[in-house]
């Protein structure tokens, strides 16, 4: 499936919600949380980019946990969980002497186990290493090459450069760790790491931007305002997710202005594995 075939699907997928069973929602209920989700998908992730928060459709199911209604506000609390997989409880404190503690359980998804995983990414010092998320690089095998499309840099300074760190372990905290939740890594969406030369880039703390005439990083960075061509990528990882946890956001609707906001919210836990597959590109 090409990248655009791929992204029609994405959008088409419909919204996966469905409601806690120790709970009883009436349809009315119901139905106004479909709107309260639906609307924060599409108007939550705007300041990234139009129709960002819709990459959450193909990633994520969604679990109606709660509802609060309030004289000036109804809040609706979702459960958010990788699509696929089953869900299964354990115990959240294994091997705890709190007798209070011994016997509570958390829910998490599991997915079939990875095969063909390794243990880490090795270092080379004369490398440099891109965490992203699966949408750059299906993205970059649309566009033939590599460049960052900026939405998650940093002020005016970072404009117009792709950014990459001195080690694989930034790398995998930008896929997996630092990622918003609509393009976040899931069991069908893995992050992605991609290793490529330093002598095709330069030093971030001493590239001087041309919008702000400041460096436009710090000193374990490294930069090009160019593309990054297949041909310079010497590796790609994935991440693969084997375990999640359940992670939990709220909408909150406000009755005097009729507008959606997010309320609290918390990240979907991961245990993943890392996956070489240069054959990718």
């Amino acid at each position: 499936m090409d990248y655009l075939d791929f992204y029609r699907e994405l959008i088409k997928e419909g919204v996966s919600l469905s409601f806690a069973s120790n709970k009883q929602f009436s349809d009315e209920q119901k139905r106004d949380a479909k709107v309260a989700l639906t609307q924060y998908i599409k108007n939550g992730y705007k300041y990234y980019r139009e129709k960002f928060g819709e990459l959450a459709i193909g990633r994520y199911d969604f679990i109606l946990k709660d509802i609060r209604d309030h004289w000036s506000e109804v809040i609706y609390r979702f459960d958010v969980v990788g699509r696929g997989g089953r869900d299964t409880d354990e115990l959240a404190f294994p091997g705890t002497d709190v007798e209070s503690l011994k016997l509570l359980k958390r829910s998490y998804r599991k997915y079939r186990d990875v095969k063909d995983a390794v243990e880490d990414i090795p270092v080379n010092g004369d490398s440099a290493y891109r965490g992203m998320s699966f949408e750059e690089l299906l993205d970059a095998k649309k566009k033939g090459h590599f460049k960052s499309s900026g939405i998650m840099n940093i002020g005016d300074s970072q404009d117009n450069y792709t950014f990459f760190g001195d080690n694989p372990t930034t790398a995998r905290y930008y896929s997996a760790g630092f990622q918003p939740m609509p393009s976040s890594v899931t069991r069908n969406r893995p992050g992605v790491i991609i290793e490529v030369p330093r002598s095709i880039l330069l030093p971030a703390h001493t590239t001087m931007s041309k919008k702000t005439n400041r460096p436009v990083g710090s000193d374990n960075e490294f930069v090009t305002d160019d593309i990054i061509n297949f041909s310079d990528v010497k590796n790609l990882w994935l991440i693969i997710p084997e375990r999640s946890g359940f992670g939990m956001f709220e909408v909150v609707y406000d009755k005097w202005n009729k507008v959606y906001r997010e309320g609290s919210r918390s990240a979907a836990s991961l245990n993943y594995k890392l996956v070489h597959k240069k054959g990718m590109i």
